[in-house]
């Protein structure tokens, strides 16, 4: 649905990792990616190995806060521009 602060789904995949997941996927609707306590999503999940791809829609305003995360952190994540259909 969205990752905002990805508190949650960083969570998720934790528990996942214990499971015995050995890569996560992620496709979400909603790609916001809030500074939470001043940790930027991306830059959490661009560093679980576990994650291999991030893949979001531009269906919500970006804050482009990717200026402070490198771009070889970013080439896990994927928009899909849909703005032709809203």
């Amino acid at each position: 649905d969205m990752i905002r602060t990805g508190s949650s789904i960083i969570e998720a995949i934790k528990i996942y990792e214990q499971a015995g997941a050995s890569e996560i996927y992620l496709y979400t609707t909603h790609g916001v990616f809030c500074k939470a306590e001043d940790k930027n999503p991306k830059t959490i999940l661009s560093q679980m190995p576990i994650v291999k791809k991030v893949v979001y829609t531009n269906s919500h305003p970006q804050l482009h806060d990717d200026i402070q995360v490198k771009s070889a952190e970013l080439s896990k994540f994927e928009e899909i521009d849909i703005s032709a259909c809203l």
